[in-house]
């Protein structure tokens, strides 16, 4: 008899290069984001190409496009992932009873994350409208809207995903003016306080 292998061991095969494939995906673009943010720390996001991505990555341009359309799209999942950990952070550290976090404290950490990497995201506000990114971080913030909406048991609108992008606007845009203003007279938390109140005419159920 030849030394075939065993249908379970087959199956343990395919599923270590199923393994192996998921690692070297996850390898692969987490280079492309870490090589992203290397390049907005020096280069103006409008003069980054795939080319220049690629190289800093130590990858090659066909490899690129295996994972990504465009620049754009690499910049769209790295800022969905960063909405998605600040919202899982805002859930983990809220102090509320209840459980789950209203918008009050959701807005106060986003402004946080974006001060902190205040280069790399003013490089994209400038080189990418606000309507834009605000389009970019949908998805996130629909899913942290979607969970607090069912956890207090309040009906999802039909047009929520417009709310969540006013919602996303507003927090790039008081942040873009404070900068703007030169910070001058207020602080983040005054930014924070400012863009709630915008948000209470958006999803006054959630704050």
């Amino acid at each position: 008899m030849g030394e075939f292998m065993s249908a379970e061991k087959m199956g343990n095969a395919v599923s270590d290069d199923n393994r192996s494939e998921d690692l070297r995906v996850v390898k692969t673009r987490r280079a492309l984001h870490d090589a992203l943010i290397r390049l907005m720390g020096s280069c103006e996001y409008s003069k980054i190409s795939i080319t220049m991505l690629a190289r800093e990555a130590c990858v090659n341009r066909k490899t690129f496009y295996m994972h990504y359309q465009s620049v754009d799209d690499l910049v769209a999942e790295a800022l969905s992932e960063d909405i998605r950990r600040i919202c899982r952070q805002a859930v983990e550290e809220s102090t509320s009873p209840e459980g789950g976090c209203g918008l009050g404290s959701l807005t106060g950490m986003l402004l946080a994350a974006i001060h902190e990497n205040v280069n790399e995201e003013l490089n994209l506000v400038r080189n990418i409208q606000i309507v834009r990114l605000s389009e970019m971080v949908i998805d996130p913030l629909e899913e942290f809207f979607a969970s607090e909406l069912d956890r207090r048991g309040v009906p999802r609108r039909a047009n929520m995903r417009g709310d969540i992008a006013c919602y996303a606007g507003c927090v790039l845009a008081g942040y873009v003016q404070w900068r703007l203003c030169g910070e001058t007279g207020e602080t983040l938390d005054d930014v924070a306080a400012r863009v709630n109140r915008m948000a209470a005419g958006i999803a006054p159920e959630l704050l």
